[in-house]
């Protein structure tokens, strides 16, 4: 009779991502338009653990004044060394997939994928997310896409306080 197959242990990646279990102020800033100020809303989210391995998010806020609900799963795979995320939410018809790395100073992730292009709304473009963490009780995500034309435009900056 064979061993059983061992089960994979949580690595420091996982750990990091289990401390943002918990519940979260947000105060966001979107960028609609570059020649306006950014629009501003409040919201919550509640962060828990899927295993020892995974995080998912449950986003919900007021935005242009309608109900926003997302859901976020975030986790760490071993095999690409790398992390991976993916966002739905109440307004859009795109599961967003993003990849990436902790920067060299330790507190900065940032992943990338493909996103709805906003300006034109039709195709994809480019999307990065940035995320500082503060400390255990604060980060601050951005959300970049890389515009035809126009290079790199900030889309979003989220700040979360741990509630």
């Amino acid at each position: 009779m064979s061993e059983p197959c061992a089960m994979p242990e949580p690595q420091a990646e996982h750990k990091m991502l289990l401390q943002g279990v918990g519940n979260w102020n947000v105060a966001g800033k979107f960028y609609m338009d570059p020649s306006q100020p950014p629009m501003e809303s409040t919201g919550k989210e509640v962060v828990e653990a899927l295993g020892a391995f995974w995080v998912v998010g449950h986003y919900s806020s007021e935005f242009m004044g309608m109900p926003f609900n997302g859901v976020s799963k975030m986790g760490y795979l071993p095999a690409e060394g790398c992390y991976v995320s993916t966002w739905i939410d109440s307004m859009m018809p795109f599961l967003f997939v993003l990849k990436g790395k902790m920067e060299a100073d330790g507190k900065t992730l940032v992943l990338k994928g493909d996103g709805p292009n906003f300006m034109t709304g039709e195709g994809t473009i480019p999307h990065k997310m940035t995320t500082v963490f503060d400390g255990p009780d604060r980060h601050v995500m951005a959300m970049y896409a890389e515009a035809p034309g126009m290079g790199e435009i900030k889309m979003m900056e989220m700040i979360y306080t741990r509630a």
